[in-house]
């Protein structure tokens, strides 16, 4: 799972500003994550009357930790390396 953004901005990404907020139940383990950012509405089809900025919001809640889960892993010729990602 990962919230917002996959890797580190870099240019004038790196200048938006994400809030975030994290809610701890008495265990003290993380329950609900939430960020929100806005970015750049550079769509060519935005005419003046629409908002210049999209907004995103990302609301996490999580439960029952210290479950046991088992995830198969995909078969090799369906995944991709991470440094592929990155072109």
């Amino acid at each position: 799972m990962s919230i917002g953004f996959r890797s580190k901005p870099t240019g004038k990404y790196a200048t938006w500003k994400v809030s975030w907020r994290l809610w701890l139940g008495p265990d003290q383990l993380v329950r609900r994550a939430w960020t929100s950012w806005r970015q750049p509405n550079d769509s060519p089809y935005r005419s003046a009357a629409d908002d210049p900025y999209y907004a995103f919001v990302d609301d996490v809640r999580l439960s029952d930790w210290g479950m046991k889960v088992h995830i198969k892993p995909p078969p090799a010729d369906e995944t991709v390396p991470s440094e592929v990602w990155d072109d």
